[in-house]
């Protein structure tokens, strides 16, 4: 085989591993003047076309990380068994020279400011960027990670969260915590 070959076969092995990879980061937007458009207001919940539902009656739906909550509008009964697994990358942050910088999976990860913040969304002894879920507006966040299988306790909407600090070391609520995040979990949702 020639060298030509070789090099465009490897490129093309490199472009199938790197592409899928590159479809789980949420870029940040950019405006017509090539400037980074500044956040504009976030509601709460995000739902809609972005849930798909599977042919074998699962549903699939991107959760991001710059998102505070993300309504699966997925509904769920008391009593029945829930299996949830997902996959993706977040950051709490595009900036590498920002303490918080660190690619993470579902699972999240430990760091050394887990014992001086408080997080409100998500539970607050799940890691550091963690998928957690809750059952209604009302209900409790708990620990999703890459696969959770668990018994609805309550009938509800299943709601997600990328568990971030969004309260500083003084209480203020610093929702420009989140916005900054990037990537996304691709969460999968089935009810048996």
């Amino acid at each position: 085989m020639s060298k030509k070959w070789k090099w465009f076969l490897g490129l093309i092995g490199t472009c199938l591993l790197v592409v899928p990879f590159l479809m789980l980061i949420d870029f940040p937007e950019k405006s017509n003047s090539n400037k980074e458009v500044t956040h504009k207001k976030q509601s709460r919940h995000f739902s809609g076309n972005a849930v798909t539902k599977n042919p074998d009656g699962s549903w699939t739906i991107p959760v991001l990380a710059r998102k505070m909550v993300t309504d699966s509008t997925v509904q769920v009964t008391k009593g029945k068994k829930v299996i949830i697994t997902a996959i993706g990358k977040v950051n709490s942050c595009s900036d590498r020279n920002d303490g918080a910088f660190g690619w993470t999976g579902p699972e999240g990860r430990r760091w050394s400011w887990d014992a001086k913040r408080k997080r409100t969304l998500g539970s607050t002894n799940s890691p550091f960027m963690a998928l957690c879920v809750k059952i209604g507006e009302n209900g409790e966040w708990f620990l999703v990670g890459t696969n959770k299988v668990f018994l609805a306790k309550q009938n509800g909407k299943l709601y997600f969260t990328v568990n971030d600090d969004i309260y500083d070391s003084r209480g203020r609520f610093r929702p420009d915590w989140m916005r900054d995040n990037v990537g996304k979990f691709i969460v999968n949702i089935k009810l048996t």
